[in-house]
Formats: C-alpha cells, structure tokens, sequence
C-alpha cells in the first residue's frame, strides 16, 4: 500500500528543491511487508501482525499530504484531475490486473463453496468500497475463516482509494480558508489536527461498541493517514534534533511496532485508542529520518533486499494474499494447509510475481509518455491509461458478476432442497443412520449442500462477539406450560447444540435461553478479558434467576480461547459450575467433540464438494486437553459425550445418514445437530439415572 507516488523529502530543508526516495520510509514499508506476510502465514508467529497495516496508513498519509500542500500554496495552484490521474495510473491497472486473474482462476481452480464471497469481492473490490462490504457482513479479518477469500486484504486499498478521494478536497477548502484569513499552511494543520482528533475518539467509541465494524470503516481510520499527513506538514522541525535523539527515535519506533505485532491479537479490541501504538511508533521512524551513526539503523535500511522490498511492497500487498489462499487447494485440495516445507511457496511466487508487475504493469502505466518519446516502456498515455484501466474494471466486473450469479442460483437451489429435505421423512437421516437397522438405507445426496453449510452453523445474532462485554438472551422452546427452564451458556461449542436442545425443550416443555459467546468458555478465571467480564455480567443475570438446567460445552483447542493450562480450565470450570450447581441447577456438561480441525482438515465444506467424501480418525480428531471431564467429577455435573454419534468404530466420516456433519472446521452443521437430539435426550437420561 505504498501509494504515494510523489516522495518529497520533507525531512530536511536544504534538500526539499528535489525528490528522492526516502531509505527509511522505503525500509519501514518493507519492514511492515515482511512483517504481514509473516502473520498471513502463519498469525501464530505473530498474533498481533495485522498491525502493519496501520503502518502503511501513515506512510500512505505522510506521502499524499506535503506535495498537496505545497501545490496549494504555490502560484502554479492544485489541480484535482492530475492528483486523481495519478492515482488512477499509481493504483488502477496493477489492482485490476490482480482481480481479473483471481477472477479466473476462481472459475477454473476454486470450489464452487468460495465463489459467492469471491465474486461479491471482486464487484466491491472494482468500486473500491471492500472494507463496507466486509464490515456490512461482519467479517472478522483477525479470527480468520476456514475458507478465506483471496481478495479480503483489498479492504484496506478501499479504505485509502477512499481516503485519496475526500483529502484533497478537504486540503483545497482548508487552504481557501487560510487565504481568506491570510494563514495557509496554519490552516491546513489546524485542518488536518482536527480530522485526526475527531477520527480517533470515533474510532475509540466505536471500537468499544462494535470492533469488527471499526476495523473496516474508513472513518475509523482516517485519524492514522490524517496522523502521516500531519507528520509530512510539521517534519522538517526535526533537522534541529541532535542524531543520538533522533537514531534513539528510531529505535524506540520500530520497538513500539514490534511490541504491538507481538503482544496484540485477535482479541484485541482494534483499533480504537490502542492502534495509537504502532501508528505513533510509525511515525517516530518517519520523523527521525536517516541518520548515519555507529547505533543507527541506517546501515539496515539501505541495505538492497530492504530497499526492494521497500519498492515493489504494493506489488507484493496485491499479490501475497491470493498465493496464501490459493496455493494450497491448487496443491493439496480444499481445506489443506501447506506443510511447513511448502509454506516458503507462496511468499516467494508472491514477490516474483509483484517484481515482473511492478516493472511491467505499474512503471509503464505510472509514467506519462512524454511527447516524442520512442524508447518502450517510457511511458503510456493518459487516454491508454484510462481505456485500459476501463477495460480490466470492465473484465473484473463481468468475472465477479458470473461468479456471483452462477453461485447464487446454486445456493437458491441449494436452500429449497434442504428445507424439502428437513421437512421430509426422517428415518435413517443424520445421526439415526448409524443404526444397523440403516445399513444402506440413508438418504441420497448431501445435506446441506457443501455450498450454503457454512451458513448451517447456528447463527441468529444470539453469539456475542468476542470483544462485547454486554449479555445477549434469546429464547427458544415452550412459552406456555413451562416444565423447566434450560440456560446454554459457554462458546460457540456450547452453541452448536442449541439445535439439538430446542428439539428436546418441544417434546420435553423446557424454556430455553442462551448467553453465549465467541470463544469465551463459561469458566472463572480463564478466556481474555472481555470474555471474563461477561461471564461475570452471565454470573450475575443467572445467580438472580437460576434456572432448572443449564447446559454448557467449550472448544477445547487454543487454550479455551486464552493461554490457559488445561489444570487452570478444570480449575476454572470448577469454580464456574460450583456456583451454579449451590443456587439450584443442574449443571449438564456437553464434553467437546472432535472435529476435523484437530485432524488437519480446514475446509471441510469445500473437500466434500469436490467429492472427497473424507473419514478421519478419532485419535487425530479427538480434541486435546478437554477439562471438561474432569470438571464434571468433581464437581458432580452431569457429564454427556456425544462422540458415539459422529465417529463410529474409531472412524469419524464427513457426511453420516445423507447429512454433511460439519460446516466448517470445528462447527457441526445445525441440521446434523438437529438429527442429534434423540441421542443427546438419552445421553441425559442414561447420566441422570
């Protein structure tokens, strides 16, 4: 995202007259490249890696801003159409070009399970509004997805494609402004001061109230580019700083970024006031400039690898992310990850690939063909320019158009025949043809169709997200003649059985309410902090009313959403339950289940519609360091495991009585839950007795 074309050194006075590249901010872009190619990798080398993002914010302001300024101050004057010229020749052709061929390949090498995402990208990736799309859709680019769209990183190109759109206009009202009063240059940074301070309190607010919508939105992140254009306005006071302070500014900036890309992560609540960190820290190495010395590091940033990372980084950014996603289902098939061996692939296709785009497509477009010219590659006209860069946004969105409609018509189709299949006869459906009596006797056919199973997760808004604190209750079951009332409580695992749970609260008279959310295990002293804070808000609501039952499970893997020690969980879980069970209810403990996650297998969806109907081992699936168990002797809970009912004979298939029994990676599929309640009413029976 190394967007700005016209680099001014604005660090040194002497030398403003001409241009040059600037080696430390060409080693910061490679630096933070480097960095994010590492966290799309592999986020647990790097959890908090996304902040890199936030670095090339204020890198992309810090460049826009100054020749900006100067052009208003001056008497030649600003021009709108040459500034969006530039950008159109700086961005357009190289990103079109990326879109068009993930367009291809997405027809020709991708199962059908991506195309819907992909295609709707590629439109929203065209108009450079991919951040709203994703925000609109709640996706959340930290936690990752187990079949992740090889355009998601175009969301932080909109959001700067957007930011170009609106700066110069505020600079060009900003600068009438100043000439009225007679005060240009105070004018602008008072301007832009005053973005930065009302993007940055909105961006905390809304952080705190809905963070996967802040971490896409432009104006949440305006204060970051505002902050780099502030920085481009002011710089040059810094030439009177002695060179130890500023190689020690330096330092301490690039050890701010460090700290954030390591001690950050997914649970972060981003961006709000903490993405002051790395965008602060970003801006330490910008102002201290390149400073010779016996401790600086400036003998790094010159060195050449740096500096070509450092040039052809957009190149990379374009490029990286589509390798990543891509080359393991061209390789190893849907929902495969590289071997540790081939994970070096993808990096190193990525960065030839951005070389011979950066000397083929962005150079020829980026220059302007000066009048007589005949050597090749010197430059292209503005009309080719634009009737290019027409025709690829023409391609793109005619590719993303059919991928999009082609497969919406699948899942229209996929939908009707679920719910013909759901309201059908239902003997030896899901988990019921596991009974001898149904040898050969299931269902034909995959239900839910691989293409809409990610959508037959439970998923009615009842999941509070990870980062909310506040208590969401939904209510399912009888509201008439209530024998018991039931609580779900716990994560996403504890969830997956609400299907299985309303079907029992119908035939049994139960009143069913759930408190749950993202990754946050029902336990005391375990999960991030917000995850504690609203198991205490849960503590409290059901300490008020405990109700007859309350069922609750966890995801076992990643250290029940934390670092935690399986003794601290059982510890944890203990405490948690303890309570419950001394105001009266009957705590049932749901163990967790296996799943293809723990076997490997990341995209189960995707593999079975390309007809691997897969069959994994209960030893490779089975989910390691379950506290659950434990917890439930010793604290009397009732303790169900559900294992029988999706692996049998130490076998655990994909797809069990004509039902496709994972959605995604660790989720069973609403329907195979469903088809569970039979089994899970006599789990309890069979424990209570």
């Amino acid at each position: 995202m190394n967007n700005g074309d016209v680099q001014l050194n604005t660090h040194d006075p002497p030398r403003t007259a001409g241009k040059r590249i600037r080696v430390e901010v060409q080693a910061l872009r490679a630096v933070a490249l480097i960095l994010i190619l590492v966290y799309h990798v592999d986020s647990r080398l790097m959890p908090g890696g996304y902040v890199w993002l936030d670095v090339f914010f204020v890198i992309s302001g810090f460049l826009i801003t100054p020749p900006i300024a100067a052009s208003l101050q001056s008497s030649r004057g600003f021009s709108l159409t040459n500034f969006y010229m530039r950008r159109v020749r700086r961005l357009l052709p190289a990103a079109l070009t990326v879109l068009c061929v993930v367009g291809l390949v997405t027809l020709t090498c991708l199962p059908v399970t991506m195309w819907n995402p992909i295609g709707r990208q590629i439109i929203a990736s065209v108009c450079y509004v991919q951040n709203w799309l994703l925000a609109f859709s709640s996706l959340n680019y930290l936690a990752g997805a187990a079949a992740s769209s090889p355009l998601e990183h175009f969301w932080s190109l909109a959001v700067e494609e957007q930011f170009y759109l609106v700066w110069p206009i505020l600079l060009v009202l900003a600068a009438w402004w100043g000439k009225r009063i007679g005060q240009v240059q105070r004018s602008l940074v008072i301007s832009i001061a005053t973005v930065v301070l009302v993007s940055f309190a909105y961006s905390a607010v809304t952080t705190s109230l809905n963070p996967t919508w802040a971490y896409y939105i432009t104006p949440t992140r305006m204060w970051e580019l505002g902050l780099g254009g502030l920085l481009g306005m002011t710089v040059p006071e810094l030439s009177k700083v002695p060179d130890g302070a500023r190689i020690a500014l330096s330092w301490a900036g690039y050890a701010g970024m460090f700290v954030s890309a390591w001690l950050f992560s997914a649970a972060t609540m981003f961006p709000g006031y903490v993405a002051a960190l790395p965008a602060l820290s970003a801006a330490l190495v910008i102002a201290a400039g390149d400073v010779p010395g016996r401790f600086s590091n400036s003998r790094l940033a010159h060195l050449r690898p740096i500096q070509f990372i450092g040039d052809i980084s957009y190149s990379i950014y374009l490029w990286h992310w589509p390798f990543v996603v891509i080359t393991p289902i061209v390789l190893f098939g849907p929902g495969s990850t590289l071997p540790a061996i081939y994970r070096p692939l993808p990096v190193i296709a990525s960065i030839f690939v951005a070389w011979l785009s950066k000397k083929w497509i962005e150079d020829p477009f980026r220059r302007q063909k000066s009048a007589g010219s005949t050597m090749p590659l010197a430059g292209i006209r503005t009309r080719t320019v634009l009737a290019t860069s027409a025709a690829l946004a023409i391609v793109a969105l005619a590719l993303g158009s059919a991928i999009y409609v082609i497969s919406e018509i699948k899942i229209n189709k996929a939908e009707a025949e679920l719910s013909a299949f759901v309201h059908g006869p239902q003997q030896c459906v899901g988990a019921a043809g596991l009974a001898q009596d149904c040898v050969g006797r299931s269902p034909t056919g995959i239900h839910p169709d691989p293409i809409i199973a990610a959508q037959d997760i439970v998923d009615d808004g009842c999941l509070q997200e990870y980062q909310q604190t506040s208590v969401i209750q939904c209510e399912y079951g009888v509201s008439d003649g209530i024998r018991k009332t039931v609580a779900v409580v716990g994560d996403s695992h504890a969830q997956q059985w609400l299907p299985a749970i309303r079907r029992l609260a119908e035939e049994q008279g139960w009143q069913v309410t759930t408190y749950v959310k993202g990754a946050c295990p029902y336990a005391d002293g375990i999960g991030f902090a917000t995850c504690r804070a609203f198991n205490a808000n849960v503590k409290a609501i059901l300490d008020r009313n405990p109700p007859d039952i309350v069922f609750t499970s966890a995801r076992s893997a990643l250290g029940y959403g934390s670092d935690a020690t399986k003794s601290e969980a059982v510890a944890g879980f203990v405490s948690a339950w303890h309570d419950l069970i001394d105001h009266g209810s009957r705590v049932i403990a749901i163990a967790d289940t296996p799943a293809p996650y723990n076997a490997g297998i990341f995209d189960p969806s995707s593999a079975v519609a390309t007809g691997d109907l897969f069959t994994y081992s209960l030893a490779s699936g089975a989910s390691s360091g379950d506290a659950i168990p434990e917890a439930a002797r010793s604290t009397g809970a009732t303790l169900v495991d559900m294992t029988a009912g999706i692996c049998v004979a130490g076998q655990c298939p994909s797809v069990i009585g004509g039902v496709l029994v994972y959605g995604d990676s660790n989720h069973l599929t609403a329907t195979y839950s469903r088809t569970l309640a039979a089994m899970l009413g006599r789990a309890i029976d069979h424990a209570t007795a």
